[in-house]
């Protein structure tokens, strides 16, 4: 395999053996953190719980909104053509930084 196909493969390969020592590390900080802050235990690990709940709400909706179909037919979506799998969780953090940004302001 080589030209794109290839080049796209080694990116999602590159992100995903290390994405459970990312998360595992966000995890830590986060709760280090909240914990400093704080003085409780309960409080960060009720967030940490929360925040994998809404995460996995929100992937759960996108997957519901826009369902994943077999390539061609009637059922055949733009989404799998751009980047497959992927395209979904781009479009979550699309929201998520628009989100994020209109709530700091």
């Amino acid at each position: 395999m080589a030209g794109v196909a290839q080049i796209n493969r080694d990116s999602v390969d590159a992100v995903t053996d290390r994405l459970p020592l990312v998360l595992g590390l966000m995890a830590t900080v986060t709760f280090i953190l909240l914990f400093l802050l704080t003085g409780s235990v309960v409080l960060p690990a009720k967030a940490l719980v929360c925040n994998v709940l809404s995460l996995t709400a929100a992937f759960g909706s996108l997957v519901w909104i826009f369902p994943g179909r077999p390539s061609g037919g009637a059922g055949h979506h733009a989404e799998r053509d751009a980047g497959g799998k992927h395209a979904s969780s781009v479009v979550l953090h699309c929201i998520w930084v628009v989100d994020g940004t209109t709530r700091s302001s």
